[in-house]
């Protein structure tokens, strides 16, 4: 801008407010309803997972070459399932039936974390 230019203060102000703007849609993309709607977090070396009764989320922490995803159990105890792999230092979310009533964290080559309530 040349000096002999001048901005007008609502320039100024609508320029703020999409810097703004900006600011919280970049905090909020990452928000998934897994995120929104928290469980309680469970861990094992290079992991973490949430799970709240319809979205789990599965976090690997770690960029060792180890990937992580969540068991998943329902009320009998006899089905096993699993989720998808996280991407390394990165994470999985997908949705679930609410009959599934524990689940717990693996990572590979580590182990799993102990199995805990859904909620």
């Amino acid at each position: 801008m040349k000096f002999s230019q001048k901005r007008s203060p609502m320039a100024a102000v609508a320029k703020g407010a999409a810097v703004v703007a900006a600011g919280a849609a970049l905090a909020f993309a990452n928000t998934t309803p897994a995120s929104a709607h928290g469980g309680h977090w469970i861990y094992v070396t290079g992991g973490q997972a949430t799970w709240n009764g319809s979205f789990v989320q599965v976090c690997d922490t770690a960029m060792d070459g180890n990937r992580v995803r969540v068991q998943l159990r329902q009320f009998e105890g006899a089905t096993v399932y699993f989720t998808g792999w996280a991407p390394s230092q990165g994470r999985h979310s997908e949705g679930h039936p609410s009959w599934i009533s524990q689940y717990r964290v693996c990572a590979e080559n580590i182990g799993c974390s102990s199995w805990h309530a859904r909620y």
